[in-house]
Formats: structure tokens, C-alpha cells, sequence
């Protein structure tokens, strides 16, 4: 969940795509209270897929790791497209990405899987100084036959990853 500073929260899914729900002014919750608007946004509007989808915030604005790796959201267009400053991450083509952490250096931690040619990778999208990224693999151990799905950054840099086992 990812709530913007006008109010909207962003939810990322499993299997139902991106969610966005815009609470009316003043919405204080409860049975007589006017239900917030819920969009819903599927591979129509740009998603590679409905599955595995989450949100997260990078440099103040949403973000979403999916199957085809980072998206960034346009109202005007209604639309998922590839973020430039992250488009150099992956230049052999674009990668399942989970797990986005940003820690105190404004490192962006990420788990990857190439699903075309195999092979998954831990890194970091690393800033640079003209505001793209570029991808610096930081491998974090996890025990064998098990996926990472959650990483943790610490403020005194140290990452960790919660592992999922099969």
C-alpha cells in the first residue's frame, strides 16, 4: 500500500492488478459514511499482468515492480508506462522485479528474475547523479530452493531479505 500526498492510497496485488482508491473530503470511514471511489487498473491500461503486482514510493511519486520491471503511472493517459530513469537497469531486457526497499543512501533494493532466459538476481538500482539508475548486483544469501520476497534496509545500511520456501 502506497498512500500519495493527496489523499489517494495505491494497493498492489497478487492476482488483481493495481487498485487506487480516492476517499471523498472530509471521509472519516464508517457504515453512513460515502464509500471511497476504487479504480482498477489490468493489463488494459498498460500492466503486463495482473499477477504480483506492488506499489512503492520513489523521489515522492508511486511506483510499480511487475513482471516487465518498473512502471510509473500517467494520469493524463491513464496509463502504466516504463520509467526512464530506471530503463538502463536491465539492458538485456526487462526483468520481474519484487521487493523494492529503498534504504538511507536512496539505494533501491530489488529482487529480479529473468523469465525469458532464466537466472535471478538481488541488487541495487543505484542513483545517479543525472536522476536515472543504474543496476548494481548485491547478492543476499538465502537458503537454497527459497525466493526472496521481502528485503529490509536498516538505517545503519544493512539489508536483509525475508525468504519464501518451496
Amino acid at each position: 500500500l502506497l498512500e500519495t500526498p493527496d489523499g489517494r492510497l495505491w494497493a498492489g496485488t497478487q492476482s488483481q492488478g493495481v487498485l487506487r482508491l480516492t476517499f471523498p473530503t472530509g471521509w472519516k470511514g464508517g457504515s453512513s459514511a460515502t464509500p471511497p471511489t476504487v479504480e482498477r487498473f489490468g493489463t488494459a491500461q498498460g500492466l503486463p499482468d495482473l499477477n504480483d503486482n506492488s506499489v512503492f514510493e520513489l523521489e515522492g511519486k508511486p511506483q510499480f515492480a511487475t513482471h516487465q520491471g518498473l512502471l510509473r503511472f500517467v494520469d493524463a493517459s491513464g496509463r502504466f508506462v516504463p520509467d526512464p530513469r530506471v530503463a538502463r537497469l536491465f539492458p538485456e531486457g526487462p526483468r520481474w522485479v519484487s521487493a523494492p526497499t529503498k534504504d538511507a543512501r536512496g539505494w533501491l533494493w530489488l529482487h529480479s528474475k529473468d523469465e525469458v532466459r532464466g537466472g535471478e538476481e538481488t541488487g541495487a538500482a543505484v542513483p545517479d547523479p543525472d536522476g536515472s539508475y543504474h543496476w548494481e548486483p548485491r547478492p543476499l544469501r538465502a537458503f537454497a530452493g527459497a525466493g526472496i520476497n521481502a528485503i529490509h534496509a536498516d538505517e545503519d545500511d544493512r539489508v536483509g531479505c525475508r525468504v519464501e520456501h518451496g
